[in-house]
């Protein structure tokens, strides 16, 4: 798909190339800004569409800065020869544990006694449950230093989507297939002030005169012959597009992704949404963010094998 018609100054492309992409999934970044008539200051947009299945062509945009990157998932394959493991690998018999089969092995806690006195509980890796969405628009005219957005018009963001009383860390960007989407006031009975929250985030910066744009989307993938969900994948877009090219771009990244990953024949993607904010920045400095935001954890357990 043809950019818009803009002008577009010095631009700098990082490319990656795609199978799936007519230009590949490059990534963009300016160093001017847009010339074209500016827009309404603000739009703020979460879309959901139907079960699709990523088989059509799509171009990405000099207009945008989109960033896809998933991790590695456990059972998500990018060639049709490697096929999707059915069950859990079992430990090597040496590490003395095995995988929980049932609830009373799972009560059966692996205590570890530590190199310098003490016992603790040994747990896998912790596994995102709920998430939300948010989105947020912040500017002001005041910045210093080298970053002059990340203690005003950042902080502005935050507040504006409704976590700025957390500290946020950041994922690459695979969703579990246990996770479960809940509302934001859902979302509120986890939040306490000071904890840690841990988000697939997209944020974008300008300046006085800029229109910014971040957005996230995601999908998730399940196997056709018996609907079992295999787990999600999500995208960022960081950028200058008005929300539905960046709809657009993010879109074809997910698609991409799936692509490269999963047999078509075999597998389809399906909860497809897309969270996108645009602000036009009419003070000195601002920043829009969207972001996929998880609020609990599962941690595996692994019973001692006598």
């Amino acid at each position: 798909m043809a950019a818009g018609a803009v002008s577009l100054g010095q631009l700098r492309v990082h490319s990656s190339s795609s199978p799936f992409f007519s230009g590949g999934s490059g990534r963009y970044e300016f160093k001017s800004r847009l010339s074209e008539r500016r827009r309404p200051r603000r739009t703020a947009v979460t879309v959901r569409s139907e079960d699709y299945s990523a088989t059509s062509s799509t171009s990405s945009s000099s207009e945008s800065k989109s960033t896809a990157r998933p991790s590695n998932m456990g059972d998500g394959k990018s060639s049709t020869s490697r096929k999707q493991p059915e069950h859990l690998e079992p430990f090597p018999a040496h590490f003395e544990m095995k995988h929980a089969d049932n609830r009373e092995e799972a009560m059966q806690l692996n205590m570890v006694e530590l190199t310098h006195g003490g016992y603790g509980l040994l747990y896998g890796s912790r596994i995102p449950k709920h998430f939300f969405n948010v989105h947020g628009f912040g500017e002001t005219d005041r910045g210093d230093g080298a970053d002059p957005w990340e203690t005003g018009s950042y902080d502005l963001a935050l507040e504006d989507a409704g976590i700025q009383d957390l500290n946020i860390t950041q994922y690459s960007s695979v969703i579990a297939p246990e996770s479960t989407k809940i509302t934001n006031e859902e979302a509120q009975a986890f939040f306490r002030h000071g904890a840690v929250m841990e988000a697939i985030m997209s944020t974008m910066h300008g300046v006085k005169g800029d229109r910014i744009t971040a957005g996230v989307g995601r999908m998730q993938i399940r196997r056709k012959s018996d609907g079992t969900t295999i787990g999600g994948y999500a995208a960022e877009y960081e950028g200058h597009a008005m929300t539905k090219k960046a709809e657009e771009i993010l879109r074809g990244d997910l698609q991409g992704i799936f692509c490269r990953r999963f047999d078509p024949d075999e597998y389809e993607c399906f909860d497809e949404e897309f969270t996108i904010r645009t602000g036009e920045v009419e003070r000195a400095f601002g920043t829009v963010i969207a972001a996929i935001c998880f609020t609990s954890y599962v941690f595996p357990v692994y019973p001692r094998v006598s």
